[in-house]
């Protein structure tokens, strides 16, 4: 096996390789003996009421609003890899790919439909 087809293989299998481990061997693939160093993923974890949750499973919700306070500026200013949207409080999540966020002038019920700038984070891939 060449070593393209070997790190091809890896790039397929990345989220096998995200498991939490520090490191990971592939012993014998192709005569190669590879050892990968990863890191573990920054997670950004989300949690929304039912109504929201069920709209970005059925992929009709591409982004999640939320104010511009001290708060979401400090927790948005770093790097993610990943979302973690839960349905409330509970186990049960959605996992995202992390596309950054922007900001947005949104007009919502929850604000009494008032126009407000919030932090509008993309839901648009789903793993």
């Amino acid at each position: 096996m060449a070593l393209e087809n070997v790190l091809q293989l890896l790039i397929i299998n990345q989220q096998t390789l995200f498991a939490g481990k520090k490191k990971k061997s592939l012993k014998n693939a192709g005569g190669y003996n590879i050892t990968i160093k990863m890191k573990k993923p920054r997670i950004l974890h989300i949690h929304v009421k039912r109504e929201y949750w069920i709209q970005a499973k059925q992929g009709i919700k591409e982004e999640e609003y939320r104010e511009i306070k001290p708060y979401w500026t400090s927790r948005l200013n770093k790097s993610y890899d990943l979302i973690y949207y839960y349905l409330g409080y509970t186990k049960k999540k959605i996992i995202f790919r992390f596309d950054g966020y922007s900001i947005k002038l949104v007009i919502h019920k929850e604000w009494k439909y008032k126009p407000k700038e919030m932090y509008a984070i993309s839901l648009r891939r789903p793993i």
